[in-house]
């Protein structure tokens, strides 16, 4: 964690929380032009505001490292090498889009990204990063590990709800969506790894930086 902090960790997050509206950093990430990396490459900011917009006090930021295709480390390598940065964008999406939880959904197995992500998440707390007063301030927001059955269709995001409710992995029809009716029956989010962890840099660097990266 102090390395993290060091080489820049959390300095996107504090500043979201210092000097911005969620509706800023809902701007933030729109300007971007930041979009899904699990495949559908759907709008993140966009598809935040549905979120938002939602009054329901328990809500939900899911991160999706399912990853079931055979031989895929993209996502998992993201965890086993540098957890800091999935958890940080997950708690700047949680204030963007007033969420109150974070769950991590990682495929049972995977022992390396499970371990280096549940050991994260307890420094995070033990150093006021996650809980009652993030970083001090008075938004709250905890973040804990799913572990997902070996099932392919687990991957999609209705189905993946169901796995982590206990129940078989099978795809709901639509809608309700997930902004309505996620996990558990909560309003619910849900974002590829790789995309949540893009966050960080492009609160603490702006929208125009990430934006002008490629096409």
């Amino acid at each position: 964690l102090l390395q993290y902090i060091a080489n820049g960790g959390y300095a996107g997050l504090e500043k979201a929380l210092d000097g911005m509206s969620p509706d800023q950093v809902l701007e933030e990430v729109k300007g971007s032009g930041l979009r899904g990396r699990g495949g559908a490459a759907f709008p993140t900011g966009l598809k935040w505001s549905f979120l938002s917009g939602n009054p329901a006090k328990e809500k939900y930021i899911l991160c999706n490292c399912e990853e079931g295709d055979p031989g895929a480390f993209n996502d998992k390598t993201i965890l086993d090498a540098d957890p800091f940065t999935l958890i940080e964008g997950c708690i700047i999406a949680g204030f963007a889009a007033g969420a109150s939880n974070g769950i991590v959904f990682i495929r049972h197995g995977n022992d390396s990204p499970i371990d280096r992500t549940r050991a994260a998440l307890r420094a995070c707390y033990a150093n006021g990063i996650l809980g009652h007063r993030v970083m001090g301030t008075d938004f709250a927001f905890d973040i804990e590990v799913s572990l997902v059955g070996e099932s392919y269709v687990a991957g999609e995001e209705t189905a993946l709800m169901e796995a982590v409710a206990g129940k078989r992995a099978m795809t709901r029809f639509r809608p309700p969506f997930p902004a309505a009716y996620g996990v558990w029956g909560k309003p619910s989010n849900i974002n590829n790894i790789k995309t949540i962890s893009y966050v960080p840099e492009i609160i603490s660097r702006g929208a125009d930086w990430f934006a002008g990266i490629a096409t």
